[in-house]
């Protein structure tokens, strides 16, 4: 088993759902971006590079950008899966499982509920009037529900504590999180925590609550529609010259030149 650590914002591309309305093979290719599968209804006959997969309903793959996929023998009539395409900047692809690390195929618990964040995308990507920014939010609904299937399963014990950790800092950094705060909620003690956090991520907890609340601002910056003290504000850092000094220290630059980075205008005369 192998784990997608994502270290980016993602952007979605595109996503459907396909029927076989004969037997299928699915065409050899090799594309830039990250494709996932929900299969409705198997069996779902892929290959990536040397790996072969035989996929049945509630079954997800992640197939990765630059890799050669596709057929590795005929599918029935009838086989249906949901796709999606979407990228990344920055990833990695681990051998063992950290947290907030996705599972590349998964045997899921709640089949349902993915079904329901799937429609919901196809129904934003087909719906005029819906942003790009909806899309992305809708990706991140059905990421962040692998990310809690790959939970749910078998762990060794303080890898699972881990990665409760991370779900919890991703899904509360607005709250005032420390690390007795979370120990709290997870009935456990602090300093064991601490301990098994650091073994399993090489970081500590405090750093890793810092982490992504400068990853979340770094998206706010690059959106362009707030100002740094509400930015400060919206990733519970409430000091405004203590967020540009922190995330100077952490990024190189300042909050405002960052957020240069993605801002252009174009202008017209007349």
């Amino acid at each position: 088993m192998r784990y997608l650590s994502i270290l980016a914002k993602p952007t979605a591309q595109n996503g459907g759902l396909f029927t076989a309305s004969n037997s299928w093979i699915h065409t050899t290719r090799s594309i830039d971006s990250f494709e996932l599968i929900l299969v409705c209804k198997g069996p779902v006959c892929l290959f990536e590079d040397e790996q072969q997969y035989s996929l049945q309903e509630g079954q997800t793959l992640l197939l990765f950008p630059d890799r050669t996929h596709g057929g590795w023998k005929e599918s029935p009539r009838g086989t249906s899966f949901f796709w999606l395409h979407f990228l990344l900047d920055r990833w990695e692809l681990l051998e063992n499982p950290k947290p907030g690390g996705i599972a590349t195929s998964l045997v899921t618990h709640n089949s349902e509920l993915l079904t329901i964040f799937f429609r919901q995308f196809l129904h934003r990507q087909e719906t005029p009037g819906y942003s790009r920014w909806a899309l992305d939010a809708a990706l991140e609904v059905i990421l962040s529900e692998l990310e809690a299937e790959t939970l749910r399963q078998p762990l060794e014990k303080e890898t699972f504590w881990a990665a409760k950790v991370s779900s919890l800092i991703r899904s509360r950094y607005k709250e005032p999180l420390s690390t007795s705060f979370i120990a709290g909620e997870l009935g456990l003690n602090p300093d064991y925590l601490s301990r098994i956090f650091r073994q399993e991520t090489g970081k500590t907890i405090t750093s890793w609550i810092r982490d992504w609340r400068l990853y979340i601002a770094k998206g706010l910056l690059s959106e362009g529609k707030l100002t740094i003290s509400e930015i400060a504000c919206q990733v519970r850092i409430e000091d405004p010259r203590y967020f540009a000094r922190l995330f100077k220290r952490q990024e190189g630059i300042s909050p405002d030149q960052y957020r240069r980075l993605f801002y252009r205008t174009h202008e017209n005369s007349i």
